[in-house]
This record gives structure tokens, sequence and C-alpha cells, in this order.
């Protein structure tokens, strides 16, 4: 199988590389507009800014393909909510040149990698797949466009679009600034954790997430592309989709189970979830039975994912 890998210098862009090339022996051909330190991975690289179109150079640099994984976003909603305008516009422009490109070309699928934050928050409920979009955010909003785009695409120029939707994806090489890496970056220097939550009563409730981790992100799309798997809940009127996370657990839960795996005492700096930043809520989380009942099961898991992650960002922070 030949992979397009787009978004390759991002943290799950190497992860999903890796993958291909040495768990799933695929030839992978990456696609970026910057250099990346995992670069050593890029055995058959193009760079390209896709908030240009690719052109018949470009397309000659990629030749022919069969799967496109497109991972080229910006995802930093801090960052984004600093410059809504130009993040949107880089989301919604690079996604709809890749799949301009790919309406021409016979392709086995077209995944487009998408968030739960294009649902909005889950309160006490589970989204299910095709749940309505409630993006709370210029940053969710622009995924979400980036579905509608793929859809269109999907039902106009026969691109055979999957779209994949998870949350809070982690493990190593995470940007610095990500719940896990900065949490434990803390925890060495024995310094307080911030955890967002909200105060009833004596006690603070942490905000929950689900947390997947990048290896089972990348095996479960591989594990979906190669296995006949049903679309009974999905309908013909709509291309496929898929929920894929890990396990649910409390941010603080997160924090407790990186100071055991370090030994070391968590101090926590509560804050209240609504001074963490616009568009942030106490709970996000995504069913994936419908994955599960196809008979899919985590390679790590999101327990063996946090042992890992914790142990690799000890050894960067001991170098």
């Amino acid at each position: 199988m030949r992979v397009l890998v787009t978004g390759a210098s991002g943290f799950i862009g190497y992860h999903i590389i890796k993958y291909l090339l040495e768990a799933a022996d695929c030839e992978v051909v990456t696609l970026d507009r910057h250099i990346s330190i995992h670069e050593d991975l890029w055995t058959n690289h193009v760079t390209h800014d896709l908030r240009n179109s690719l052109g018949p150079g470009v397309s000659r640099l990629i030749g022919d393909v069969d799967v496109v994984i497109n991972l080229a976003s910006s995802s930093d909603v801090p960052e984004f909510l600093r410059d809504p305008v130009k993040h949107t516009i880089n989301n919604v422009g690079s996604t709809l040149h890749l799949l301009d490109w790919a309406s021409g070309r016979k392709l086995k699928a077209f995944i487009q990698v998408s968030t739960n934050e294009v649902y909005g928050p889950a309160d006490q409920r589970d989204v299910v797949e095709w749940s309505p979009l409630v993006p709370q955010t210029p940053y969710s909003a622009s995924k979400a466009a980036q579905e509608m785009l793929a859809i269109g695409y999907w039902k106009t120029y026969d691109v055979p679009v999957v779209i994949i939707n998870t949350m809070h994806v982690f493990g190593e090489y995470q940007p610095p600034q990500r719940f896990i890496p900065s949490a434990v970056k803390r925890l060495l220097a024995d310094e307080p954790v911030t955890i967002y939550g909200q105060k009833k009563h004596a006690n603070w409730q942490a905000t929950s997430r689900q947390w997947t981790y990048a290896p089972d992100l990348a095996d479960s799309i591989y594990w979906l592309l190669t296995h006949d798997v049903s679309r009974s809940s999905a309908g013909h009127n709509i291309p496929d989709r898929w929920n894929i996370v890990g396990a649910e657990l409390t941010c603080l839960a997160v924090a407790q189970r990186a100071a055991e795996r370090l030994g070391k005492t968590l101090s926590v700096d509560w804050q209240s979830w609504r001074t963490a930043r616009p568009g942030y809520d106490m709970r996000y989380a995504l069913d994936d039975t419908r994955l599960r009942k196809q008979g899919y099961t985590p390679l790590y898991g999101t327990t063996v994912g946090l042992e890992r992650t914790v142990d690799w960002l000890q050894n960067e922070e001991n170098k």
C-alpha cells in the first residue's frame, strides 16, 4: 500500500509515518511545508505548502498513491485564538487544495483526520458518529469546515472520504505546551500542576477527557484500511465516519498516574475551567462503540501509552 501523509512534520504525523513504515510495511510519501526533526523517516518527501494548489510538478513528485491521510492543520488552539483568520484560511485552504487534487485520482481512501471538538462539549453523554456539529471555537469550526468540504467532494467527485474523529492524542514527541508533557516537567521540578475544574462545595471536580495514544491512533486507522468493516450505522447517503479514542480520565487522574510513575507527590494548582481559554469545556467524550463492535482492540491502550510516554519524557528531561 502506498500512502500519502500530509502534515508530516507534526507530532501525530511522526507516529503515523513510523507505524506505516515499521509495523505495516507500507510505502509512505510525506508532504509538508516544514522541515522535521524526524525527517530521517521521510524516505520519499515532497515539500509543498498546501495553501497553494498541487500542480503537475507536485503531482509527479507524489506519484500514484492508494491512500491519503490528511493531517495538515493548524491545531494549537491558543495560537488559533490569537489569529483565527490566518489559521482558518490555512486549514480550509489546505484541505480544499488536497481534495481537489484527490478528485482526479483512483484512491482506496481519503482519511480526513478531525477532532471531537466539532461536536462541542459532551456534558453527560458520549457523542456518537454523525451527531450534530456544534463547534465552539474558530479552531473547531475550521475542522468542521474541513469535514464539510470532504463530504462535498465525496458526493460530487467520488473521493472515497473516511472521516476520523479523535481527541487528546498524546505520546512521545508531543509539543511541550500540551498537558502531559507540561505536567511531567512540573512534577520532575517538584512544582504544582495546574488542573482546571469546578469547585462544588469544598471539593474540586477536574475536567475530563479521553486520552488517545498516538500509536493506537495509527494502528486503528491502518486496521480500518485493511479490514472489511460494516457501514451500517453510517448509511449510504453520507461517507464513512469513525470515532477513535482512548480511555476517559480526568486531568487530575492523568497527573496522578504520571506522579506515581515518576515516584513524585502531586501538588495541584486548581483553576476554574472558565478561566482556561474561550471555548474550553468541562468534558468531551466520543463513543467508540461502533469501532469496537467491528472487533478492533487498541494496540497499547491508554494505561500502557501513559507509562511509555511518561518514561520517555523523563528520559528526555534527564538528557
